[in-house]
């Protein structure tokens, strides 16, 4: 698979929330890279059809399953070295 840099321009409070949303394991590349994957993904599957601008609503935690609420919820959080 081959990438491509994109630069983006965000506000002053979009960086924050990202470097928020990264914890101290993540960076805020890593967190728009994810969001931006999902966005793409969410498009899409809905035939390439948005509303603009562009709304994007969280599943609440109650509809994922257990298993992946085990597996996401520590990507943000530091780990100890083995």
């Amino acid at each position: 698979m081959k990438t491509a840099l994109v630069h983006l321009r965000l506000e002053d409070d979009e960086i924050a929330s990202l470097d928020k949303m990264a914890g101290r394991a993540l960076n805020r590349q890593a967190v728009a890279r994810m969001l931006l994957i999902a966005a793409i993904e969410a498009v899409q599957r809905n035939g390439g059809r948005i509303a603009l601008p562009p709304r994007f609503e969280i599943a609440p935690e109650t509809t994922i399953p257990k298993i992946e609420m085990e597996r996401t919820s520590y990507l943000n959080e530091p780990h100890k070295k083995r």
